[in-house]
């Protein structure tokens, strides 16, 4: 057996295997001879017809079992020593193979990127952090103040922050509908979709109108076929006065406590987003730096489960929102390889103040004493997964601290906004 390894792309491989001639026939006369015990042929005891009469017979058969069966061994011997190891299970791409002949089958498999040095440092981010303003804090007050408020269902048209009971259909082919699926949506919040935000604004109990519930995916693109929607219902939050006594009703001394209370609160999340948002900007500026291709099988396959997941909470096809995810996928899994590159280039060795320190940190951001974050998470603070959560975050610290921050690109228009 002789085998070839041509590399179509990064992370895409196509083995040629050739199995010489003598070994294929007698592989395939081995099928022949399985086959054998259940030909029926006049003039011969059952189980006793020559080779080529049980070819004549199962010819087209005998060829695709040869193939089902035969193929996968040819490729387990010549992939032992494979490197790197194939991270998806190979298929054959094409079968040269007349009797007599030698055997040629291409498999195309994919493997992980192979990353050498990664450039990590003096990279410029694109990232600043954000700063409390009075308007968030207000924002956050109106926030509690709506939720305060008294839901009531009217008969007039939906305004901006009604709450509007729908009944959503999708199209089927023939041209006919799915069943009625009922949901309650919150005008103009529909990020995906400002098609169908607007065309809610007006509509009124018993309306039936037919609009996408996404955007293209990219230029150039079509609209997903509109759905169908009927207005239901609409409700409208009344909502209390801003004094002292809406300040009690949430457990607050007073407006001004409330403000500092909840002032204090958002100072916290958004410095958890900002640590959030910094990771993030610096992974884009790694991957950026570092141009490699992702596995696109295992792409595919985590995108795919990202929109499974969002698609059993709206009752859509995953398939209709799948391209939204690839991105995202890609963008992770690049992180991945990334990261793990960089732990094997430098050895980081993890203290016991460093643990304790994380512990502190993920007992902050979950609300919880140190004490009874330890106590909840015993088997996790113990486990591998922990200390490469810690040697991950020494890792984004030193790339921080010899990276250039900068103010993100402005968006070219208000529609990729």
């Amino acid at each position: 057996m002789k085998t070839e390894i041509k590399e179509i792309s990064q992370c895409v491989r196509d083995l040629v295997i050739t199995v010489d001639a003598d070994r294929a026939k007698q592989d395939y006369s081995g099928i022949l001879r399985s086959l054998r015990p259940m030909a029926m042929v006049p003039g011969f005891r059952k189980g006793k017809a020559p080779l080529p009469m049980i070819e004549n017979m199962y010819g087209e058969h005998a060829r695709e079992e040869f193939f089902r069966q035969k193929l996968a061994v040819y490729f387990e011997e010549a992939a032992t020593d494979l490197d790197p190891a194939p991270l998806n299970q190979p298929e054959a791409t094409d079968v040269q193979w007349k009797k007599g002949d030698d055997l040629v089958a291409i498999f195309r498999y994919e493997v992980k990127p192979q990353l050498g040095e990664i450039v990590c440092k003096d990279l410029e981010v694109r990232f600043l952090p954000q700063e409390l303003s009075d308007e968030a804090v207000t924002e956050a007050i109106e926030g509690v103040r709506t939720r305060m408020g008294n839901l009531t269902e009217v008969s007039e048209p939906v305004q901006a922050a009604d709450h509007v009971n729908i009944a959503l259909q999708l199209p089927k082919e023939g041209g006919e509908w799915s069943d009625q699926v009922e949901r309650e949506v919150v005008a103009g919040e529909n990020q995906f979709s400002p098609a169908f935000n607007e065309a809610l604004l007006g509509k009124q109990a018993g309306d039936v109108f037919e609009v996408s519930l996404f955007e293209p995916h990219a230029e150039g693109e079509d609209a997903p076929p509109p759905a169908r929607i009927e207005v239901k219902s609409v409700k409208r939050n009344f909502l209390p006065d801003l004094d002292d006594e809406f300040a009690k009703d949430v457990e607050y001394d007073s407006m001004d406590d409330m403000r500092a209370k909840v002032r204090e609160e958002l100072e916290k999340n958004l410095a958890q987003e900002n640590r959030r948002g910094e990771k993030q900007a610096i992974t884009d500026a790694l991957i950026a730096a570092n141009p490699f291709e992702a596995p696109p099988s295992l792409t595919y396959q985590v995108a795919g489960n990202m929109a499974e997941e969002f698609a059993k909470q709206y009752n859509i096809p995953a398939e209709q929102i799948l391209p939204a995810y690839e991105k995202i996928a890609e963008r992770d899994l690049k992180q991945y390889y990334i990261v793990e590159r960089l732990k094997q280039l430098e050895e980081h060795a993890v203290s016991d103040d460093d643990r304790e320190r994380m512990v502190e940190e993920l007992a902050a951001n979950m609300n919880m004493s140190v004490e009874e974050y330890r106590d909840k998470y015993a088997k996790f603070i113990e486990a591998d997964d922990f200390t490469q959560a810690i040697i991950e975050k020494m890792i984004y610290a030193l790339i921080r601290d010899t990276s250039h921050f900068v103010a993100p690109e402005p968006p070219a228009d208000a529609e990729e906004k």
